[in-house]
């Protein structure tokens, strides 16, 4: 159900102007809804059925992700999972982006 509906909404994401805060907002708060519904489908999705590309765009909400759920395992699973990141540039916007939300961690 995650796939599915994450797929969705990256599908909306990549066709937004890139001036479109609105958009790109009502976008980031459905992920962000989507995957901290159920952290543990969350992490399974990541680990084992989440295409690079929509890791990559994932990767905009980390930190809003890690400030709402609060959990390690969750740092963990993307961490695992950029580790199977073969683009370059993906693996280090990406690499970032866990490092600034690890320090939403409280």
């Amino acid at each position: 159900m995650i796939k599915e509906k994450f797929a969705q909404l990256i599908s909306k994401r990549l066709s937004l102007e890139i001036n479109d805060d609105f958009g790109l907002e009502e976008v980031w708060e459905k992920e962000i809804s989507i995957l901290t519904e159920n952290l543990d489908k969350t992490i399974s999705y990541i680990l084992n059925d989440c295409p690079d590309e929509e890791f990559y765009w994932m990767s905009e909400v980390f930190e809003e992700i890690v400030q709402k759920v609060q959990s390690m395992d969750f740092i963990n699973a993307i961490k695992e999972r950029l580790k199977k990141v073969t683009n370059e540039k993906y693996y280090k916007d990406i690499e970032q982006e866990i490092e600034d939300a690890i320090d939403y961690l409280e």
